[in-house]
């Protein structure tokens, strides 16, 4: 147990590995073969029974990239020594001061280790990061506490790497192409189209 006494829990694990003394390998063509066995066993430490109530607090959001998607990444910490479970979050963007949604994620079910933190993405459904003022409004409950954010955060021109860095954002890109390519054909057709008219009423 820690020196000093405390309230809530401590969560760890201890990994215990087999001290091999005979250094048994296997010889195959030059590649030498060693196993090594061990397993983790999880540990729970409690010294109180000092009720600890929970808390969260939103420490950052940024733009990013989750698996190399498109993402605004908010980091979401646990401060207190006990676990909170079945936790719901559920996170809006706005641009600016736009009163609609951008982009939304939910996630429910979660669950936050004591002392912990973790990235909260939310989906940024594959579209380019462009750079400006938004605002994020988020809120995350365990069915008896409930935790609320509005906070403005910025997307710099230093994301346009990023978004270089995507997949799918040539897809997107080609898709406004062809958009515009489509465009310009209908414009062309419309011009030859009128210009034939006055021809023909001209004769």
């Amino acid at each position: 147990m820690p020196e000093k006494s405390y309230d809530g829990i401590i969560l760890g694990a201890v990994q215990f590995k087999k001290v091999d003394k005979s250094n048994d390998e296997s010889k195959n063509e030059g590649i030498s073969i060693q196993n090594e066995y061990s397993y983790v066993v999880g540990v729970r430490l409690s010294e109180t029974k000092q009720k600890v109530d929970p808390n969260l607090n939103l420490v950052s959001t940024k733009p990013g990239l989750v698996n190399y998607h498109t993402a605004v990444i908010s980091k979401i910490q646990n401060d207190t020594a006990i676990p909170i479970s079945n936790l719901d979050i559920e996170a809006e963007v706005f641009k600016g001061n736009s009163g609609s949604v951008l982009h939304k994620t939910e996630k429910k079910g979660l669950v936050m280790a004591p002392n912990s933190n973790f990235d909260f993405a939310i989906d940024w459904e594959d579209k380019p990061l462009e750079t400006g003022n938004y605002r994020l409004k988020m809120t995350a409950t365990n069915g008896e506490e409930t935790w609320s954010w509005d906070e403005n955060f910025a997307i710099k021109s230093e994301s346009k790497s990023l978004t270089e860095q995507a997949v799918n954002q040539e897809e997107t890109t080609s898709e406004w192409l062809y958009v515009g390519i489509a465009v310009a054909i209908v414009g062309l057709l419309s011009f030859m189209i009128v210009i034939l008219k006055r021809r023909k009423k001209q004769d």
